[in-house]
């Protein structure tokens, strides 16, 4: 791993994985990697987020505003210092999820952030299937599918 990590903890990861997806990550634009985040908020989303529809919404809206030069990249800054707050307000998966949001919603900042939602989504089925490195595997998959896909 190469980039900056955003854990000072460890994550159960699949490093074989987790280096494939870097690999790819590495050569994609910002925007394509803000394409990324969308797809995977989309899965966070259905998965652990059902109940926070329009923040997913307001997420989305800001990378797609962004990758046409409507907005400044501060704009999701300042949603995801909100959606941070409300976060810390929430039980440990939403807490999670929410964090991965917020990651998302930073894309436009520096594609950093999407490698750290990646990382995010990691710890958060650390969280809720611990010991069970099958779903680590699963997951990393599906990031290496989206990011592919973008």
């Amino acid at each position: 791993m190469e980039y900056p990590g955003i854990f000072r903890g460890k994550i159960d990861d699949v490093i074989e994985l987790r280096n494939e997806f870097e690999a790819i990550w590495k050569d994609k634009t910002k925007k394509e990697i803000s394409n990324y985040g969308i797809l995977l908020l989309k899965y966070i989303q259905s998965e652990y987020l059902k109940d926070y529809e329009e923040l997913c919404d307001k997420v989305i809206k800001i990378n797609l505003d962004w990758q046409v030069g409507k907005i400044h990249f501060q704009k999701g800054r300042d949603l995801a210092w909100e959606i941070n707050k409300l976060a810390k307000e929430q039980a440990r998966d939403i807490d999670l999820a929410l964090r991965i949001l917020a990651q998302i919603a930073c894309i436009p900042h520096t594609k950093l952030h999407g490698m750290w939602a990646s990382d995010y989504v990691v710890k958060l089925i650390n969280e809720v299937s611990p010991n069970e490195l099958e779903k680590v595997k699963d997951i990393r998959k599906l990031q290496i599918q989206l990011i592919k896909n973008d």
